[in-house]
């Protein structure tokens, strides 16, 4: 059985953002009665283990390499940080393993319409030729899906444990892509299925009251089946829903009623899940990362048990690229050029000095606590856009993971820098009001050289006696 999780994201903007549509092809018998058994009221203790998916993309393009709306690494890595400033809250996390491209314009030009059993073709096609990650969730970016069909989400299967997403490539990056991966972890749209035309269904909705002694409770059975999601309605443009600039809900302007005909109150049309406007989709609801936890527990970790090696939080200690130098000559990419070890973007980081600790020319195993610590080298938070590197003397605090103990100190006195050059930036954005400082040998391996640098944006460039510079772009937040 192939473990290959798919996600599908077509490239094609033909279809307005706000007129989103996401076919959810969540219906296998063996999830669908698994989901059943989520009981909101009584899940017991939970483990509070971090949950850690690897996940790798993969775009299709024409024969000759050509795409209409070509995607690069750094869209890739943005899409990755934002699904983990999203679902980091729930203790579930991303680790970005890579990017590919499959130059083949049959798939470039794919058409559901024209040909339903492409998306297998596809799927034989990745796993018969490599162009997918094993142990990850597997992201594949197409150009087109169907006439009037905006993106479709699914989840795994007992006998065939592909994810199938469908969704434009326009909004890559935008926050629908984590609506399709909330349908992964076996969300369901807020509204559940009901759609316009079940007005007169009084069984068909869900009922606006979360008072469980109430007859007419039914939020357990309906819409997402989740009491502590509230009721909404099937999109932000139904009938009689006003919104405000904020996406808060106007009570007092909007007249939509429910399948009862009572009046939504506080309708989710800032949630994730929900079909809303663009800039709306903001936050999952408590509740929708209680049963994203549970099903992760009980169908990966038992049912399926096919992304248990990456449910590691050591995994986010280690960079997505990049080499640590050891001894002798630097290490550098394929093109020549200097490859430093790079972390992903989406965490709160802190570096810290780890100088006067033991020589580490490789980074510490991250089991090994036993090195000493000092105050904070630099610091990243998690909207922070540019690279991340790794320094030299220093150790690793993921404040999502760790927020007390730092790991994998890099202490290494093989290359020592010869000079260097300070450059603040004094606007404390990146442009050419600067202040330049060189350094003698000195200054520059002075341990304490961040720690005395006022707070604000520098780059700190080193010299070595080969030639070669390394430049770490630091954000000094503070005197500490």
């Amino acid at each position: 059985m192939r473990k290959l999780l798919l996600i599908l994201l077509f490239a094609n903007s033909l279809f307005a953002q706000n007129d989103f549509k996401c076919i959810t092809e969540q219906n296998d018998t063996f999830v669908n009665n698994l989901l059943d058994q989520f009981d909101e009221f009584n899940l017991g203790p939970d483990d509070d283990n971090p949950y850690v998916f690897n996940i790798y993309f993969c775009q299709v393009n024409r024969d000759d390499g050509s795409n209409d709306i070509q995607k690069t690494e750094n869209d890739f890595l943005n899409a990755t940080a934002m699904l983990n400033k999203l679902f980091n809250q729930f203790n579930i996390f991303f680790k970005y393993d890579g990017f590919d491209y499959i130059n083949n314009t049959y798939f470039y030009d794919y058409n559901v319409e024209e040909n339903p059993d492409i998306l297998d073709e596809l799927m034989d096609f990745a796993a018969d030729y490599n162009y997918y990650s094993e142990k990850s969730v597997n992201v594949f970016v197409l150009d087109y899906l169907g006439e009037g069909i905006g993106g479709a989400g699914g989840g795994v299967s007992a006998n065939d444990p592909f994810m199938k997403v469908r969704i434009l490539s326009s909004i890559f990056n935008h926050h629908k892509l984590a609506h399709e991966i909330g349908h992964f972890f076996g969300l369901s749209h807020t509204f559940g299925n009901y759609e316009p035309g079940q007005e007169n269904m009084p069984n068909a909705c869900e009922h606006i009251t979360r008072n469980i002694n109430d007859p007419n409770f039914n939020a357990l059975t309906h819409g997402d089946k989740l009491n502590g999601t509230n009721a909404t309605p099937y999109r932000w443009n139904y009938e009689g829903v006003v919104l405000n600039s904020d996406c808060s809900y106007n009570v007092e302007q909007s007249d939509a009623v429910d399948c009862e005909g009572t009046l939504y109150v506080e309708p989710e049309f800032k949630n994730i899940m929900s079909y809303t406007k663009d800039h709306c989709f903001k936050e999952f609801k408590s509740a929708q990362g209680l049963q994203m936890r549970w099903v992760v527990k009980e169908l990966f970790l038992d049912e399926l048990n096919f992304v248990i090696d990456t449910i590691h939080r050591k995994e986010l200690y280690k960079p997505y690229k990049g080499e640590y130098f050891v001894a002798g000559p630097l290490p550098v990419d394929e093109g020549g050029h200097l490859n430093p070890p790079l972390f992903q973007r989406g965490f709160d980081y802190e570096f810290v000095d780890c100088s006067d600790a033991g020589t580490y020319n490789e980074p510490s195993p991250y089991e090994d606590t036993s090195f000493s610590y000092s105050g904070v080298v630099t610091s990243y938070d998690s909207d922070f856009q540019n690279k991340i590197e790794h320094i030299n003397h220093t150790a690793i605090r993921i404040l999502q993971i760790d927020n007390e103990q730092p790991r994998m100190c890099y202490n290494n006195y093989n290359r020592t820098p010869t000079g260097g050059t300070i450059i603040k930036f004094n606007d404390n954005v990146l442009n050419t009001n600067v202040t330049i400082t060189p350094q003698d040998s000195t200054s520059i391996n002075n341990t304490d050289l961040i720690q005395d640098l006022q707070p604000g944006l520098y780059n700190v460039i080193k010299n070595y006696n080969d030639g070669s510079q390394d430049e770490n772009l630091i954000q000094k937040q503070n005197n500490e």
